[in-house]
């Protein structure tokens, strides 16, 4: 099936080593596979900045993610992609897969 195999434990993910992990489809490595990351609130500073950033896996189907602050991340991804406006139909079949983690200082 399709997963995120994380490559950091993500009870152990810290602000100064980041988040890297590999997206697999039956085995194989997916490569060039966006994966979008929004911060989040973590109810003790509910009116803290929250952003977002897109990575993408490289030919092995790896990425990193690094953090400028810590707290609460969502990790969400879909595959396979949906195609672009106009330019053919969708898969009939898509998975998304999500990981939310506490990125601590």
């Amino acid at each position: 099936g399709f997963e995120l195999v994380p490559l950091t434990a993500p009870n152990d993910v810290y602000v100064d080593s980041g988040f890297e992990f590999r997206l697999q489809q039956d085995g194989q490595p997916l490569a060039g596979v966006p994966v979008e990351v929004f911060r989040g609130s973590d109810g003790l500073d509910p009116q803290a900045a929250r952003g977002s950033q897109t990575v993408t896996t490289d030919a092995q189907g790896r990425a990193r993610v690094n953090f400028a602050q810590p707290g609460v991340y969502l990790l969400t991804t879909r595959h396979p992609q949906e195609a672009a406006q106009g330019s053919r139909p969708p898969a009939a079949r898509s998975v998304q897969y999500s990981l939310s983690l506490q990125v601590a200082p």
